[in-house]
């Protein structure tokens, strides 16, 4: 067990771009066509996803603290009832 603390990202893909992106890459082209809730779940994708997101964290100056760690990726927003 881990005493760490660490950031966990929940993203809303879109899905248009990313099936596209998909395409456009021989290792994960077999995804592109999948069920939205599968392609979202797919462990290649979302380390895909992660990995794009930290480099473009780090282009932009930041630190490893600052990077997520683990990505949930989801189709669309959910909106969370406010509690008054």
């Amino acid at each position: 067990m881990t005493t760490r603390s660490f950031l966990v990202g929940i993203a809303v893909a879109n899905i248009a771009f990313l099936r596209d992106v998909l395409k456009s890459r021989s290792d994960l082209a077999r995804f592109a066509d999948s069920p939205i809730e599968k392609l979202l779940s797919e462990s290649d994708v979302q380390r895909f996803v992660l990995q794009e997101l930290n480099r473009t964290g780090k282009e932009k100056g930041l630190q490893s603290i600052e990077l997520i760690k683990s990505i949930h990726l989801i189709p669309e927003v959910s909106n969370v009832p406010s509690i008054d």
